[in-house]
């Protein structure tokens, strides 16, 4: 049975429940009503008097006890009566019927004694607009009974208590209202489960896609309409996914290609005579080479590689990675770089990242400055070169592939348009981000932001 028949079906048990309830309440009400009018007015006088009756036949300090535990349960006991104690109901009004009948229930229990006592005096009131000759009705309220026992010289009263059927019904109304409202709310929160679950897988799939072309598949459920949308997704994933690879692999080919005709080159240069020519050729040849690397470089940068992660020495390694580029035209200053720094990172994406930046620096400035500090979560490496900078409206251009900032920067410099892709691709893969800014007076600083992880990857507590 799919999600959508369950929901219905579970709404349509909820419906017939409440239509149900509602009918019963109907019923009680319209029971209760016809019960008040056919209800023996013998029987309820004869329930009062009997009480009556218990309450005189006990003596002060057990009629006492007796107001203390209140065993009635249609009237509270009221002894000793406070002074004043019908002025709190300033409308009551004198039922004569119930109080004649009443009244004549006691003399009747005393008219076989031999030697009657004085006869107590009961006075019953309605404290609401209830006609004064009518009797009680089933439902026992706005009725109050004092009773004066001159024999004992006391008064006590008989409050009736709020209760009536629909009041009975209304407890179990409550009830039922508050369990179907948390039945409700339970249904609603599984509701919201179940359909956004699918939603959430394709919210991953295409957060994977969208870094680094990592197809997962979604998994088709739902309606049919959202199973075909589900199957149109995996689809796309699929053919995005080949495409890259696709190109990665010509990309790959090709520069392996293009190396094998540069090598034949190299080769054939030696034989032109003249010297200036030559050294030309060969700088072409060498340049050609660069920018091929490159090319192989972003494609691998894009495959969806897994770091190896193992403890990094970063001073040591950014020497091994920066000293073949100290040139005398091109100069490194380490500024406020620890001796000893170490942290869980992938010393072979690290040093590609590192050695793309100052290959780019070296083309373009003079001097780089390298400065690196470390907090409890992060560790950032500052490259800060002399060079003529990129303007702010293309710091977020470069990180296009193939694109060339039209500034002094790129002006008469072979490049293939691929160095702050390939740095932000393995910068990513390490789980860090990329940053540019000025320089001042004048420069550029790139910045590598990378976080602090155990050996298995995950940031520490």
């Amino acid at each position: 049975m799919s999600i959508g028949r369950v929901v219905n079906w579970v709404l349509l048990l909820i419906l017939v429940l409440f239509t149900v309830q509602t009918i019963v309440i109907v019923y009680a009400v319209h029971t209760n009503q016809n019960a008040q009018e056919t209800e023996k007015e013998t029987g309820k006088v004869a329930q009062i008097s009997s009480i009556i009756e218990t309450v005189l036949a006990l003596d002060n300090v057990s009629l006492g006890v007796m107001a203390s535990l209140q065993p009635f349960s249609d009237f509270f006991l009221v002894y000793p009566v406070p002074e004043g104690f019908m002025d709190q109901y300033p409308s009551y009004r004198t039922a004569r019927l119930l109080q004649a009948r009443l009244q004549g229930q006691v003399e009747f229990q005393r008219s076989n004694e031999d030697t009657p006592d004085r006869m107590p005096t009961v006075q019953a009131f309605w404290t609401s607009d209830a006609g004064e000759d009518s009797l009680p009705p089933l439902a026992l309220r706005n009725l109050i009974i004092k009773v004066d026992d001159p024999v004992r010289e006391r008064s006590f009263v008989l409050q009736a208590k709020a209760t009536s059927v629909l009041t009975y019904w209304l407890s179990r109304i409550i009830v039922f209202y508050g369990v179907s409202s948390v039945l409700i709310v339970i249904l609603g929160f599984w509701i919201f489960r179940v359909t956004t679950k699918p939603f959430l897988e394709l919210q991953k799939a295409s957060e994977a896609l969208a870094r680094d072309g990592t197809y997962v598949p979604v998994t088709v459920q739902g309606s049919g309409k959202l199973r075909d949308a589900f199957d149109a997704f995996n689809a796309m994933q699929k053919r995005v996914t080949g495409l890259l690879e696709e190109r990665r692999r010509m990309i790959a080919a090709l520069s392996h290609d293009l190396k094998t005709i540069l090598t034949r080159f190299s080769l054939r240069v030696d034989y032109i005579d003249s010297g200036m020519q030559r050294e030309k050729a060969f700088s072409d040849i060498a340049a050609m080479t660069r920018t091929l690397d490159q090319m192989v470089m972003y494609a691998k940068s894009e495959e969806a590689l897994k770091p190896s992660l193992q403890d990094v020495a970063l001073p040591i390694l950014l020497k091994q990675a920066i000293g073949p580029f100290e040139t005398p035209s091109f100069k490194i200053i380490w500024r406020d770089v620890p001796e000893e720094l170490s942290f869980v990172s992938d010393p072979v994406f690290l040093e590609r990242i590192v050695q793309n930046i100052v290959s780019n620096a070296s083309r373009y400035a003079s001097i780089l400055e390298i400065s690196v500090h470390r907090d409890s979560n992060e560790v950032c490496l500052d490259f800060a070169d002399n060079g003529s900078g990129i303007p702010d409206a293309e710091k977020e251009e470069v990180f296009t592939p193939y694109y060339s900032a039209d500034s002094a920067r790129t002006k008469n410099q072979a490049g293939s348009g691929l160095g702050f892709m390939i740095i932000r691709n393995f910068t990513l893969l390490l789980g860090g981000r990329v940053e540019l800014e000025d320089h001042q007076p004048q420069g550029l600083i790139v910045r590598i932001i990378l976080p602090v992880l155990d050996p298995e990857g995950s940031a520490p507590p």
